[in-house]
C-alpha cells in the first residue's frame, strides 16, 4: 500500500492478522497521545504515509472553548468508536504504546470501563432509527406505526405497506411457521427484498408484544446496533406495526435480500476453499464482539449466519437483547454458544474449524 488516501481504520484492520492488528492499534494509540497534547478530534480516518506509518486525518475539530476532560476519558472517546472485535488486542497494544511511557500513565482499566459506558450510552440513541430524521421517515396513527428508510425505494415501500398482506400474496413464499411468514418480492427495477410478517399467536401474545417492542422493531433496532458494532446484517428498508392504539396486532419487516448460503451450507456442503479461513475468522470476530458489549443475539443456529461472496452476515435479530449486568449476559450468551456448538456436532468438516473458537469464547466468559 503506497501513496496516500483516507481509509477507515475499522475496515482497514478487518483482513489483518492478529499481530498486524496489535501493531496498528499501537500506532493508533501513539498518534492519539501526540494529538491529545494540543487538540481533540472526532475521527477514525487515517492517512497512509507508507507501509509502517500513518497519520490521523481529523474531519471535525472540537471547539477550543470546550473544557478539556481527563486524558482517560479523551482516549476512551476515540477507542469506543473502534469495532469491539479489536478490544481483545488493546491490552497488548496499550503496553507497547507511548501511553505507558507518559509521566502520568493512563490507567487501562479505567479507560476500558469508560469505553463500555460510552457504548452503552450510544445504545440509548437507538430511538433515532425510529424517528423522523435525515435517514428515516416515520408515520404514526391510531391504526399503524411505520418507519421507512429514505432513498430510492421510499415511495415504493410506502405504497406497498398500505396493503402488506396483498403484498405477501403476490410474493414468493420462502418460509412459514406459526410465528412468522416470509416472502421474497421483486421490486419494479428488479431489486429483491424479503418481507417478513410476525404472526400473532394469541391475544395474550399480542398484549405482551404491545408492552415491549414488537419483533419487527427489535430487528430494526438490532440491525442498527450491529452496524455500530461492525457486524453486517441485511439492511432494513421498512417496518410496519398494525395497531389499535397501543395494542399491536401484527408487525412486518422489509429488508434487502442477500443471495447467500447459510453457514452450515458453506462449510458442510461446499468443498473446502481458500476463503474458509477468512470466513472462520469473521465468525470468531462476531462471537467475541458480543461479550465486549454485553449484547446477546438469542439464537445462534447456523441458518442465522449467512455467507455472501465469502463475507458473513447475521440475520433473525428479533431475539437480540442488551444487558447492563455481566452475570445476566453470561447466562444468556452461554445458551447462544451452546446452540452454536450443536450446529457442528455431526459435521466432520466444520467442527474442527469452530470448536477452538467456541472454547475461546467460553474462556472469556469465565
Amino acid at each position: 500500500m503506497s501513496g496516500s488516501g483516507s481509509i477507515n481504520i475499522n475496515e482497514f484492520l478487518l483482513d489483518k492478522t492478529d499481530n498486524e492488528r496489535i501493531n496498528w492499534l499501537c500506532g493508533f494509540l501513539n498518534a492519539l497521545i501526540k494529538i491529545h497534547s494540543y487538540h481533540n478530534f472526532d475521527s477514525l480516518l487515517v492517512r497512509i504515509v507508507d507501509y509502517k506509518q500513518y497519520l490521523l486525518e481529523p474531519y471535525q475539530e472540537v471547539a477550543d472553548s470546550r473544557k478539556k476532560k481527563h486524558e482517560a476519558t479523551d482516549i476512551s472517546e476515540h477507542l469506543f468508536r473502534l469495532y469491539p472485535r479489536y478490544d481483545r488486542y488493546l491490552p497488548e497494544a496499550w503496553n507497547k504504546s507511548l501511553i505507558t511511557q507518559k509521566k502520568h500513565c493512563i490507567d487501562f482499566n479505567k479507560c476500558k470501563k469508560n469505553i463500555f459506558h460510552l457504548r452503552k450510552a450510544r445504545e440509548k440513541s437507538l430511538h433515532r432509527c425510529i424517528e423522523n430524521n435525515e435517514t428515516f421517515s416515520t408515520n404514526k396513527s391510531w391504526s399503524h406505526f411505520q418507519v421507512i428508510r429514505k432513498g430510492k425505494y421510499q415511495d415504493i415501500l410506502e405504497s406497498l405497506l398500505k396493503e402488506p398482506n396483498q403484498l405477501m400474496h403476490r410474493s414468493e413464499l420462502i418460509g412459514h411457521c406459526a410465528a412468522t411468514t416470509i416472502s421474497l418480492m421483486t421490486l419494479p427495477d428488479g431489486k429483491k427484498v424479503v418481507v417478513k410478517r410476525y404472526n400473532s399467536k394469541s391475544k395474550l401474545y399480542s398484549l405482551t408484544r404491545s408492552i415491549i417492542d414488537s419483533r419487527a422493531k427489535v430487528c430494526w433496532k438490532g440491525a442498527e446496533l450491529l452496524n455500530w458494532l461492525g457486524i453486517k446484517s441485511p439492511v432494513p428498508l421498512a417496518m410496519l406495526e398494525q395497531r389499535s392504539g397501543p395494542w399491536i396486532h401484527t408487525s412486518y419487516l422489509i429488508t434487502e435480500f442477500i443471495p447467500g448460503v447459510t453457514l452450515s451450507e458453506y462449510f458442510e456442503e461446499q468443498p473446502k476453499n481458500e476463503y474458509w479461513s477468512s470466513v472462520r475468522r469473521e465468525v470468531e470476530d462476531f462471537l467475541l464482539t458480543f461479550p465486549e458489549v454485553l449484547v446477546a443475539h438469542g439464537d445462534f443456529k447456523s441458518t442465522n449466519f449467512m455467507v455472501e461472496n465469502h463475507k458473513t452476515l447475521m440475520i433473525d435479530l428479533d431475539s437480540m437483547k442488551s444487558f447492563r449486568f455481566k452475570k445476566l449476559f453470561i447466562r444468556s450468551y452461554l445458551r447462544d454458544i451452546d446452540r452454536f456448538e450443536r450446529n457442528w456436532v455431526n459435521s466432520d468438516q466444520a467442527k474442527p474449524f469452530f470448536q477452538p473458537i467456541i472454547d475461546k469464547v467460553r474462556n472469556t466468559l469465565i
